[in-house]
Protein backbone atom coordinates (compact mmCIF):
# COMPACT_ATOMS: atom_id res chain seq x y z
CA UNK A 1 0.00 0.00 0.00
CA UNK A 2 3.10 2.37 0.76
CA UNK A 3 4.54 1.63 -2.11
CA UNK A 4 1.58 2.37 -4.43
CA UNK A 5 1.16 5.45 -2.59
CA UNK A 6 4.64 6.51 -3.38
CA UNK A 7 4.39 5.73 -6.76
CA UNK A 8 1.27 7.23 -7.35
CA UNK A 9 2.72 10.68 -5.53
CA UNK A 10 5.54 10.24 -8.18
CA UNK A 11 3.21 10.09 -10.96
CA UNK A 12 1.66 13.18 -9.92
CA UNK A 13 4.53 15.22 -9.46
CA UNK A 14 5.73 14.82 -13.27
CA UNK A 15 2.59 15.33 -14.45
CA UNK A 16 2.41 18.24 -12.28
CA UNK A 17 5.85 19.08 -13.45
CA UNK A 18 5.76 18.57 -17.25
CA UNK A 19 4.75 21.48 -19.79
CA UNK A 20 1.20 21.84 -20.71
CA UNK A 21 0.68 20.35 -24.21
CA UNK A 22 1.54 23.20 -27.75
CA UNK A 23 -1.81 23.58 -29.67
CA UNK A 24 -0.60 22.44 -33.06
CA UNK A 25 1.00 23.91 -35.98
CA UNK A 26 -0.97 25.83 -38.68
CA UNK A 27 -0.47 23.87 -41.74
CA UNK A 28 -2.17 26.73 -44.09
CA UNK A 29 -1.40 30.55 -44.62
CA UNK A 30 -5.20 31.20 -44.48
CA UNK A 31 -6.01 30.23 -41.12
CA UNK A 32 -2.15 31.22 -39.86
CA UNK A 33 -3.46 34.53 -41.28
CA UNK A 34 -6.59 34.89 -39.95
CA UNK A 35 -5.46 33.90 -36.24
CA UNK A 36 -2.90 36.59 -36.28
CA UNK A 37 -4.99 38.94 -37.52
CA UNK A 38 -7.35 38.19 -35.10
CA UNK A 39 -4.78 38.61 -32.34
CA UNK A 40 -4.25 41.83 -33.36
CA UNK A 41 -7.07 43.58 -33.18
CA UNK A 42 -7.08 42.96 -29.10
CA UNK A 43 -6.77 46.73 -28.65
CA UNK A 44 -3.42 45.42 -27.26
CA UNK A 45 0.28 46.95 -27.49
CA UNK A 46 3.92 45.86 -28.17
CA UNK A 47 7.56 47.59 -28.05
CA UNK A 48 9.12 46.65 -31.21
CA UNK A 49 12.61 47.12 -33.10
CA UNK A 50 13.45 47.05 -36.97
CA UNK A 51 16.65 46.50 -39.08
CA UNK A 52 15.83 47.52 -42.37
CA UNK A 53 19.09 46.54 -44.75
CA UNK A 54 18.47 47.13 -48.61
CA UNK A 55 21.52 47.68 -50.97
CA UNK A 56 24.13 50.71 -49.26
CA UNK A 57 20.85 52.32 -47.11
CA UNK A 58 20.81 50.72 -43.08
CA UNK A 59 17.92 51.69 -41.19
CA UNK A 60 16.93 50.81 -37.78
CA UNK A 61 14.52 51.81 -35.12
CA UNK A 62 12.76 51.23 -32.26
CA UNK A 63 9.22 52.19 -30.27
CA UNK A 64 6.03 51.10 -29.68
CA UNK A 65 2.49 50.79 -31.66
CA UNK A 66 -1.11 50.13 -30.53
CA UNK A 67 -3.21 47.34 -32.78
CA UNK A 68 -6.52 47.48 -32.54
CA UNK A 69 -9.86 47.31 -35.27
CA UNK A 70 -9.31 50.68 -36.06
CA UNK A 71 -6.01 50.04 -37.49
CA UNK A 72 -2.42 50.21 -36.02
CA UNK A 73 -0.89 53.49 -34.15
CA UNK A 74 2.74 53.92 -33.98
CA UNK A 75 5.90 56.11 -32.73
CA UNK A 76 9.16 55.23 -33.23
CA UNK A 77 12.93 56.51 -33.49
CA UNK A 78 15.45 55.54 -36.06
CA UNK A 79 18.18 56.13 -37.41
CA UNK A 80 18.40 56.17 -41.22
CA UNK A 81 22.27 56.03 -42.36
CA UNK A 82 23.20 57.68 -39.64
CA UNK A 83 20.47 60.66 -39.66
CA UNK A 84 18.35 60.66 -36.72
CA UNK A 85 14.19 61.41 -36.97
CA UNK A 86 10.82 60.22 -35.36
CA UNK A 87 7.90 58.79 -37.15
CA UNK A 88 4.40 58.64 -35.95
CA UNK A 89 1.70 57.06 -37.72
CA UNK A 90 -1.72 57.66 -36.64
CA UNK A 91 -4.99 57.44 -38.51
CA UNK A 92 -3.09 56.33 -41.35
CA UNK A 93 -1.41 59.65 -41.38
CA UNK A 94 2.39 59.89 -41.30
CA UNK A 95 4.28 62.30 -39.18
CA UNK A 96 7.91 62.91 -39.55
CA UNK A 97 10.24 65.33 -36.94
CA UNK A 98 14.01 65.55 -38.71
CA UNK A 99 16.64 67.68 -37.58
CA UNK A 100 16.75 71.36 -38.98
CA UNK A 101 12.97 71.85 -38.51
CA UNK A 102 11.46 74.77 -36.74
CA UNK A 103 11.93 74.28 -32.94
CA UNK A 104 8.25 75.42 -32.85
CA UNK A 105 7.19 73.55 -34.95
CA UNK A 106 8.54 70.48 -35.28
CA UNK A 107 6.41 68.14 -36.69
CA UNK A 108 5.24 67.57 -40.62
CA UNK A 109 2.61 65.43 -41.89
CA UNK A 110 4.48 63.58 -44.66
CA UNK A 111 3.45 62.36 -47.68
CA UNK A 112 4.96 59.50 -49.92
CA UNK A 113 4.18 61.24 -53.13
CA UNK A 114 4.62 64.90 -52.00
CA UNK A 115 5.81 67.62 -54.26
CA UNK A 116 8.20 69.32 -51.78
CA UNK A 117 11.77 68.39 -52.47
CA UNK A 118 11.56 66.60 -48.77
CA UNK A 119 9.10 64.16 -49.97
CA UNK A 120 10.27 63.31 -53.21
CA UNK A 121 13.56 62.18 -51.70
CA UNK A 122 12.40 60.35 -48.55
CA UNK A 123 8.71 60.51 -48.59
CA UNK A 124 8.14 57.36 -50.21
CA UNK A 125 10.67 54.99 -48.07
CA UNK A 126 9.80 56.33 -44.65
CA UNK A 127 6.53 56.15 -45.75
CA UNK A 128 7.36 52.24 -46.61
CA UNK A 129 9.73 52.02 -43.11
CA UNK A 130 6.40 53.01 -40.83
CA UNK A 131 3.85 50.25 -42.42
CA UNK A 132 6.52 47.40 -42.67
CA UNK A 133 7.04 48.25 -38.85
CA UNK A 134 3.10 46.98 -38.47
CA UNK A 135 2.83 43.41 -38.49
CA UNK A 136 -0.32 43.66 -40.04
CA UNK A 137 0.70 44.94 -43.06
CA UNK A 138 3.46 41.71 -42.91
CA UNK A 139 0.24 39.45 -42.51
CA UNK A 140 -1.50 41.17 -45.43
CA UNK A 141 1.55 40.68 -47.52
CA UNK A 142 1.42 36.50 -46.74
CA UNK A 143 -2.52 36.19 -46.75
CA UNK A 144 -1.76 37.58 -50.70
CA UNK A 145 0.77 36.22 -51.49
CA UNK A 146 2.26 33.46 -49.38
CA UNK A 147 2.78 29.92 -49.47
CA UNK A 148 3.67 28.01 -46.09
CA UNK A 149 6.46 25.51 -46.92
CA UNK A 150 7.43 24.82 -43.04
CA UNK A 151 6.44 25.19 -39.29
CA UNK A 152 7.83 24.04 -36.42
CA UNK A 153 7.67 24.51 -32.94
CA UNK A 154 10.50 26.76 -31.06
CA UNK A 155 11.87 27.81 -27.59
CA UNK A 156 8.35 29.61 -26.38
CA UNK A 157 7.10 30.39 -29.93
CA UNK A 158 6.25 28.84 -33.22
CA UNK A 159 7.76 29.26 -35.97
CA UNK A 160 6.84 29.28 -40.52
CA UNK A 161 8.55 29.66 -43.05
CA UNK A 162 7.15 31.55 -46.47
CA UNK A 163 7.23 31.15 -50.24
CA UNK A 164 6.22 34.89 -51.45
CA UNK A 165 5.27 35.32 -54.74
CA UNK A 166 6.28 38.73 -55.77
CA UNK A 167 3.36 39.49 -58.47
CA UNK A 168 0.43 38.85 -56.04
CA UNK A 169 1.68 41.45 -53.82
CA UNK A 170 0.01 44.15 -55.94
CA UNK A 171 0.62 47.55 -53.91
CA UNK A 172 1.83 46.20 -50.88
CA UNK A 173 5.43 45.78 -51.56
CA UNK A 174 8.14 45.32 -48.86
CA UNK A 175 10.25 48.22 -47.91
CA UNK A 176 12.98 49.25 -50.25
CA UNK A 177 10.95 47.94 -53.30
CA UNK A 178 8.91 50.21 -55.83
CA UNK A 179 7.11 49.22 -58.35
CA UNK A 180 9.46 50.58 -61.14
CA UNK A 181 12.26 47.95 -59.27
CA UNK A 182 9.35 45.19 -59.55
CA UNK A 183 8.95 46.23 -63.58
CA UNK A 184 12.18 45.61 -63.62
CA UNK A 185 12.97 42.25 -62.49
CA UNK A 186 9.99 41.07 -63.60
CA UNK A 187 11.02 37.35 -65.09
CA UNK A 188 14.21 37.80 -63.64
CA UNK A 189 13.21 37.27 -59.81
CA UNK A 190 9.33 36.61 -58.78
CA UNK A 191 9.25 34.81 -55.15
CA UNK A 192 11.27 35.87 -51.96
CA UNK A 193 11.31 34.13 -48.47
CA UNK A 194 9.50 35.29 -45.28
CA UNK A 195 10.07 33.75 -42.03
CA UNK A 196 7.50 34.54 -38.91
CA UNK A 197 7.69 33.76 -35.55
CA UNK A 198 4.25 34.07 -33.00
CA UNK A 199 3.44 33.86 -29.80
CA UNK A 200 1.19 30.80 -27.97
CA UNK A 201 -1.29 33.80 -28.41
CA UNK A 202 -0.99 34.30 -32.18
CA UNK A 203 0.84 37.61 -32.04
CA UNK A 204 3.88 38.01 -33.71
CA UNK A 205 7.74 38.18 -32.06
CA UNK A 206 9.37 38.48 -35.27
CA UNK A 207 9.26 38.77 -38.70
CA UNK A 208 12.22 38.49 -41.20
CA UNK A 209 12.08 39.26 -44.87
CA UNK A 210 15.30 38.67 -47.74
CA UNK A 211 15.15 40.18 -50.50
CA UNK A 212 18.54 39.65 -51.45
CA UNK A 213 17.63 37.67 -54.99
CA UNK A 214 15.04 40.56 -55.80
CA UNK A 215 17.97 43.58 -55.48
CA UNK A 216 20.41 41.28 -57.14
CA UNK A 217 18.07 40.45 -60.40
CA UNK A 218 17.62 44.32 -59.94
CA UNK A 219 21.62 44.88 -60.55
CA UNK A 220 23.09 44.71 -57.21
CA UNK A 221 26.58 43.21 -56.90
CA UNK A 222 26.61 39.65 -55.63
CA UNK A 223 26.46 39.80 -51.43
CA UNK A 224 24.68 43.28 -51.49
CA UNK A 225 22.21 43.16 -48.48
CA UNK A 226 18.56 43.24 -48.72
CA UNK A 227 16.99 42.01 -45.04
CA UNK A 228 13.98 43.48 -43.17
CA UNK A 229 14.15 42.07 -39.43
CA UNK A 230 11.29 43.31 -37.22
CA UNK A 231 11.05 42.21 -33.88
CA UNK A 232 8.08 42.54 -30.95
CA UNK A 233 8.13 42.38 -27.37
CA UNK A 234 6.27 43.02 -24.34
CA UNK A 235 3.08 42.70 -25.38
CA UNK A 236 0.50 43.87 -23.32
CA UNK A 237 2.77 46.93 -22.71
CA UNK A 238 0.60 50.52 -22.40
CA UNK A 239 1.40 53.07 -25.30
CA UNK A 240 -0.13 55.97 -25.50
CA UNK A 241 0.46 56.76 -29.12
CA UNK A 242 -1.53 60.23 -30.90
CA UNK A 243 -0.88 62.41 -33.50
CA UNK A 244 1.30 65.67 -32.22
CA UNK A 245 -0.90 68.62 -31.58
CA UNK A 246 -1.87 70.57 -34.19
CA UNK A 247 0.12 74.15 -32.93
CA UNK A 248 3.22 71.74 -33.42
CA UNK A 249 3.09 70.66 -37.22
CA UNK A 250 4.55 72.96 -39.27
CA UNK A 251 6.38 72.65 -43.06
CA UNK A 252 9.30 70.24 -43.65
CA UNK A 253 12.42 71.39 -44.40
CA UNK A 254 13.61 72.99 -47.71
CA UNK A 255 9.29 73.32 -48.68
Amino acid sequence: MRRTALLAMAFLLVACDSEPERPPLFGDTQQLTQAVSTALTQGKAAKFSTDLAIGGVRTTGRGQARFDTAGTALAMSMDLSGEPMELRLVDKLLYVKVPGADAAKPWAKLSADGQDPFSQAMGASLDQVAKQSDPARTVEQLRRAGTLVRAEHGDGVDHYWFDVDLARLGDRLPAGLSPDVVKEIQGKADRFPVELWVDAQHRPAEVSMDLSALLKAAGAPDGSPAKITAKYSEWGAQADVQAPPADQIGALPGS
